[in-house]
């Protein structure tokens, strides 16, 4: 029973690292998607990585709307930013918004056999400062080019802020 277990387990794994390495080939790729060329983007707050922050790349051009890039940062603060699920960005200029949000005030829902479940939150608050999270008036912005096939940038997103949204 024991080798039917190991066998069944090592088959699960095969299937696992099998998808995770070809589940975007390029039959599931938009063929209209461009060329992608990878970009690391690592962002700061109060000169400190910012962990768990959405981070998104809007272009400039508004030819170039249909394929934003975005990545969550990681505990070193870097996001490494994805095209629909394929890694890199298109080339272009584009702004950099940042948002990270937190949850607060839970909102519970009881079964009948009185266990509590969260639901929502009555209150959601942004800690970041409000002028990085729109592409109007965030000062951050990164040029992709095909020329620089690995582009990095660093971004300091100010103080720690706490306003409801």
């Amino acid at each position: 029973m024991r080798k039917i277990l190991s066998f069944v387990s090592l088959i699960s794994v095969l299937v696992s690292v099998l998808f995770l390495s070809f589940g975007c080939s390029s039959s599931s790729r938009p063929a209209d998607l461009p060329k992608l060329y990878p970009c690391k983007i690592t962002i700061t707050q109060d000169n400190s990585p910012l962990e768990g922050a959405d981070v998104s790349l809007v272009p400039l051009e508004q030819s170039d709307g249909k394929w934003r890039s975005s990545a969550v940062t990681n505990e070193s603060g870097i996001a490494t930013m994805m095209t629909y699920g394929f890694k890199g960005s298109p080339a272009g200029k584009f702004k950099v918004v940042v948002t990270k949000n937190t949850n607060e005030d839970p909102e519970y829902s009881t079964d009948e056999t009185g266990k509590k479940e969260i639901i929502g939150y009555a209150s959601v608050y942004s800690t970041i400062e409000e002028q990085y999270t729109n592409p109007e008036t965030t000062p951050h912005s990164i040029e992709i080019s095909e020329t620089n096939k690995n582009t990095s940038a660093n971004f300091d997103v100010g103080k720690a802020t706490k306003y409801k949204l």
